[in-house]
Formats: C-alpha cells, structure tokens, sequence
C-alpha cells in the first residue's frame, strides 16, 4: 500500500488542475448568484437541478470549451436532452424487464435512449467541428504570418 499513492500522484496532481481554476470559479459565482437571489427573496430553493445545471456547465467549458451559460437558462436542447437520458437511465434500473440489454433495445423508452444518444453525439460532434475549424484558421494566419515576415 506504500507505494499505491505514489503511482497515482502524478495523475492527480493538482497543477493539472490549476488551468480550469478560473472556469470553475466562475460558475460556482454563477451559481452563487442564483442562492443569494434566493435567499434575499426569502425563497426556498431546491439545490439539486442548479448544482446539475453547474455541473454539467463546468464539464462542458473544460472539456470542450463550450462557453454557453447553462445555469441560466432552462432551454438548452442539450440540457434537455442530458436530462431525458438521466431520467430514462433510472425508470430502466426500476424496470426489471428492461435490466436485459434486448429488452431495453426493442422497448419505447430504449429507441428514444438511443435517439438522444445520438443528438448529445452530434452536439458534441458539432462542437468539436467548429473547434476544429477555428484551429485550422489560427494555424492558417500563423502560417501566413510567419511566411510574410521570412519573405
């Protein structure tokens, strides 16, 4: 056991982490945001789906670098389709006939499953496309930048 934390040390190390500091700053303040609008309201609020909704944002911002604000909003198609999956993903663990890989493929809610699956890949897919085509255009400029100042 001595040396276990040792091999994982480097995977986890918190410089790693260091460059999403501000990504996550920010949306704890968005949401920090909401709980004290709240709270000056004298209003109870239900944490879960704004901790969801911060959850997801982050994920979203490091991973991709999408910067679309999905805590203030209740309207994102994505958010709508990552919620659908998460409720079809719990009726199946409810629904004994639907534990079977077969069963859950031929069922309603296993060709909507697969539907949505298919919508959050082509998001992402789509996001990735646009990344990529943003980076091809900096590498073009950088490319012609330097072939001015060599000629």
């Amino acid at each position: 056991m001595g040396t276990q934390p040792k091999l994982l040390m480097p995977e986890f190390h918190s410089n790693i982490l260091n460059g999403y500091v501000n990504v996550m700053n920010n949306v704890a303040d968005i949401l920090m945001k909401t709980f004290i609008g709240a709270a000056k309201k004298g209003e109870a609020v239900d944490v879960f789906p704004h901790v969801c909704r911060a959850s997801l944002d982050t994920m979203l911002r490091c991973s991709l670098s999408y910067e679309e604000d999905l805590q203030s909003t209740t309207v994102s198609e994505y958010l709508n389709i990552v919620k659908r999956l998460s409720q079809i993903n719990w009726e199946r663990s409810l629904n004994l006939s639907l534990l079977s890989r077969t069963m859950f493929n031929l069922s309603s809610p296993g060709r909507e499953f697969y539907k949505l699956c298919d919508q959050a890949h082509k998001f992402t897919g789509d996001i990735f496309e646009s990344r990529r085509k943003e980076l091809v255009n900096i590498f073009k400029h950088f490319l012609k930048y330097i072939w001015q100042r060599k000629n």
